[in-house]
């Protein structure tokens, strides 16, 4: 999730924290929101870090790929 003019953008990932857990996701909106009154993170892990890795080429693949159909308003 970022802040793109004034306005919330999510991305399917910001969806499935909110699935898994909404407080997690509000969690992540005070931060980008508050960040002097949001709580420290938890310390960076190398399983964790491996896992959003992932999470994002495979973002990026879908991206491309609805771009190659033709789908524009994607992007």
């Amino acid at each position: 999730m970022y802040l793109e003019n004034g306005t919330l953008v999510y991305s399917p990932s910001d969806i499935t924290t909110f699935m898994a857990s909404p407080f997690a996701s509000w969690m992540e909106r005070l931060v980008l929101e508050y960040p002097d009154n949001s709580p420290e993170p938890d310390p960076a892990d190398e399983l964790g870090g491996v896992l959003q890795q992932r999470g994002l080429q495979h973002e990026a693949h879908q991206l491309q790929r609805f771009l190659e159909q033709g789908f524009t308003d994607c992007a």
